[in-house]
């Protein structure tokens, strides 16, 4: 049906656009990527600025696992327009590949184009998480004036609080504290 929606001369540009966007998504739906990949492309030629089409051509690459593709793509949307979701997509697929300081300099720019998203502030803050991986820390000494000794942990919901507190109780009975939780 959208084949002869296409060959319908009567369309005006706009509307033609979004038909053959609609037949690459319905490709990719279809477990079609590299069919979708390539008409995404073609579509691509005659259309580089096209936002919507290029953020089809990153999400088909990363889930093809060509994350260099993807990243070469999705530079070209950032110059193209540096939008948030663009720079989110970036920061996972910098994560992908193993490139943390480029996803966190993607996740500070997000967060400078939308101060009032909290996505960029909990990745960050998770990923700050993981590279301070307490299982790695030694000489874990508290101040002995200081009796019961209290560490409080705050933050919103997922950013690893659980997981941190369970890490510190773990270091400090190794260190031959007492330890009591509290919640």
């Amino acid at each position: 049906h959208i084949t002869e929606v296409l060959q319908n001369k009567s369309l005006r540009a706009d509307q033609q656009e979004q038909v053959e966007l609609a037949q690459i998504r319905l490709h990719a739906a279809q477990d079609q990527a590299d069919t979708a990949l390539f008409k995404v492309e073609i579509f691509l030629k005659t259309h580089p600025a096209h936002l919507v089409a290029r953020d089809l051509q990153i999400k088909l690459l990363a889930n093809q696992q060509r994350y260099d593709d993807a990243l070469a793509a999705l530079d070209i949307a950032i110059e193209a327009e540096d939008l948030p979701s663009f720079r989110l997509l970036q920061a996972q697929l910098l994560i992908k590949t193993g490139n943390t300081d480029g996803a966190k300099a993607s996740l500070i720019r997000m967060q400078e184009l939308a101060p009032h998203h909290d996505t960029p502030v909990l990745l960050l803050s998770s990923m700050v998480l993981k590279e301070n991986n307490i299982d790695d820390a030694t000489n874990f000494k508290i101040p002995t004036d200081k009796k019961p000794y209290v560490i409080m942990v705050v933050g919103v919901n997922g950013v690893g609080k659980t997981t941190t507190i369970g890490k510190l109780a773990s270091q400090f009975k190794k260190a031959g504290y007492k330890v009591v939780l509290g919640a």
